[in-house]
């Protein structure tokens, strides 16, 4: 995954309600599992300080 595409992931997980902010969490794991070099997507997005969704 790129590091454009990782922005954009997390830019859609901060605009995101909470039952799709589980699909992408979903979707970072896949990521993490095939590319476990650098920093895990799914720390990355659980690190987010983020208000409550909509």
């Amino acid at each position: 995954m790129s590091i454009q595409d990782r922005a954009r992931l997390i830019a859609q997980f901060i605009e995101a309600d909470e039952e799709t902010r589980r699909l992408i969490l979903d979707q970072a794991a896949g990521v993490d599992a095939i590319t476990p070099l650098g920093p895990r997507l799914v720390d990355e997005l659980a690190g987010l300080r983020l208000p409550a969704a909509a």
